[in-house]
């Protein structure tokens, strides 16, 4: 049965995979999302995994650790690396886009997506 859907657009959703994986786990799930319309989604690679390049903190950023080079997996590195890709496209919750972003997280991404809503969070802090 074909039925008129109404429907509105209900937010952003990042999806962060766990390890060893990539933003390929997500795709069964990401492809269903599209196909209803009612999010925009960001899926991407953790610096060191998938097709992802090499990374360097922003001037402005402070080193996540001695280890702040590519190839650092830690989780600290990880959060600090989301944390400057949503600030790039202004997905923090500050400024133009205020509203936050709804976070699917996988495996070791959870504790990544903890660390990041701790980092970006104005109110209150962690």
């Amino acid at each position: 049965m074909d039925l008129p859907l109404t429907h509105k657009f209900q937010g952003l959703i990042v999806f962060i995979h766990g390890t060893p994986w990539s933003s390929v786990v997500f795709k069964p799930i990401v492809e269903a999302l599209l196909a209803k319309g009612f999010y925009e989604i960001l899926v991407y690679d953790l610096p060191g995994y998938g097709q992802s390049q090499s990374y360097t903190p922003s001037a402005a950023a402070p080193p996540t650790s001695k280890a702040s080079f590519p190839g650092d997996t830690s989780v600290k590195f990880q959060a600090t690396a989301l944390a400057d890709l949503l600030k790039g496209l202004h997905l923090d919750g500050k400024g133009r886009n205020p509203a936050p972003a709804t976070v699917i997280a996988h495996d070791i991404a959870g504790t990544i997506a903890l660390r990041i809503s701790c980092t970006i969070a104005t109110s209150p802090p962690c």
